[in-house]
């Protein structure tokens, strides 16, 4: 294989890198923005469901000192009760699985920001291999040129010596 093909091949190389590197770019962009809007949506349904199990903890709250209060409706108020521990137990177990998914959602921002920068590193290597056998192109032109000429000036010198030749040859022989 000679230094064009292989700086050609190279060249084809870092092109379809850098395509990949695009896309990927691209795609990791489009993934934080999925990735942060998510985020924002986990945080404020986080929020309010916090805000909902305040209310609920003020209500329980309220309702059992009613119940010490009112003797006369203490089984309604412990079912009512009951129903407001089992909501905030479900908002808990909601709020823990919103956390959940934001702790997923930050280890795959990582991984992604993880294989971008080795991209870039095989990208730097590729261009730096690049304008190694770029270097290596010119001195191979240089030294062509060179020998082209020596042989130039050698073939010239030749061809004087055989006419000078021939023409010894052509006096000697009238």
């Amino acid at each position: 294989m000679d230094w064009k093909s292989v700086y050609d091949e190279k060249c084809k190389e870092l092109e379809g890198l850098k395509k990949e590197h695009d896309e990927f770019q691209k795609t990791t962009e489009m993934l934080d923005r999925q990735l942060e809007a998510q985020l924002d949506a986990a945080m404020r349904k986080s929020d309010r469901l916090q805000g909902r199990l305040k209310d609920l903890n003020q209500r329980v709250s309220a309702e059992k000192v009613k119940v010490k209060v009112e003797t006369d409706g203490e089984a309604k108020l412990l079912v009512v009760i009951e129903e407001l521990e089992n909501e905030c137990r479900s908002l808990r177990t909601r709020r823990d699985n919103l956390n959940e998914a934001k702790a997923e959602l930050d280890m795959a921002h990582a991984r992604v920001s993880k294989e971008n920068s080795q991209l870039m590193e095989q990208l730097d290597d590729v261009e730096e291999e690049n304008v190694l056998l770029e270097q290596d192109l010119q001195a191979m032109q240089q030294t062509k040129s060179e020998t082209i000429q020596r042989v130039k000036d050698e073939l010239r010198d030749v061809q004087h010596e055989l006419s000078a030749m021939l023409l010894d040859k052509r006096n000697s022989e009238d």
